[in-house]
């Protein structure tokens, strides 16, 4: 769990021999298939952090490829890197032509809460959402974050 910075079950990583990680797969889902085809790509070197990376680096870097790298690195743990991508997300799409711009700032907003122990900008997000998704999601992960600090 610490090696790889697991924080939930059931989480699936595939490695290399060497250990390194290639990817995870967080959850199930429910579809079958779905994580078979998941799975393939991944020992195929497709939809992999490090191909998706390699895509950043050319000219065909999109708004999608920045939200599927910054959420490969959240799903690592790693809120450095996916606060960067989600950044560029936001800087990319400010009009959410592709509809992750509540997700990124979501996700920028709880990292203020983990790195700097900052609730503002959380709060800021949920009193200006009517979004019931990110209500629930944002007003539980409030009371988790304030719990913790007792």
């Amino acid at each position: 769990m610490e090696k790889y910075n697991v924080r939930g079950y059931p989480t699936t990583l595939v490695l290399k021999p060497n250990g390194e990680e290639v990817d995870r797969i967080v959850g199930f889902g429910g579809k079958r298939e779905a994580f078979v085809q998941r799975l393939m790509d991944y020992a195929n070197g497709e939809n992999t952090l490090e191909s998706l990376l390699e895509v950043l680096k050319s000219s065909d870097a999109d708004v999608e490829t920045q939200f599927a790298v910054a959420q490969k690195f959240n799903l690592r743990g790693n809120i450095e890197q996916a606060a960067h991508h989600y950044k560029k997300v936001i800087d990319m799409d400010p009009e959410n032509n592709a509809g992750h711009l509540m997700e990124a700032k979501y996700n920028l907003a709880v990292f203020d809460i983990r790195k700097n122990k900052n609730f503002q900008s959380l709060e800021k997000f949920l009193k200006n959402t009517t979004d019931e998704i990110y209500l629930k999601r944002g007003y539980s992960k409030l009371a988790r974050e304030y719990s913790r600090l007792n």
